[in-house]
């Protein structure tokens, strides 16, 4: 897929905040607070996006936990 700045078309596309519409059950959001690939600004926008489309969801932080909380 390369970096989003030689391929931004392909990241667009991927990205989960424009496939919100076809979630369907439950979703468990989990967080890691420290995390630095996922910021959790991301998170929000996407809790904010299934909010908003009626989607259930339900977000578990973990205040101090990376990436991959355990």
């Amino acid at each position: 897929m390369g970096l989003p700045k030689e391929n931004p078309d392909a990241y667009e596309y991927g990205s989960i905040m424009h496939h919100v519409h076809k979630i369907r059950g439950k979703l468990l959001l989990v967080h890691g607070m420290i995390d630095e690939n996922v910021h959790f600004r991301h998170t929000a926008r996407l809790v904010n996006l299934l909010i908003a489309a009626g989607k259930s969801n339900e977000l578990l932080l973990f205040p101090d936990e990376r990436h991959m909380p355990h």
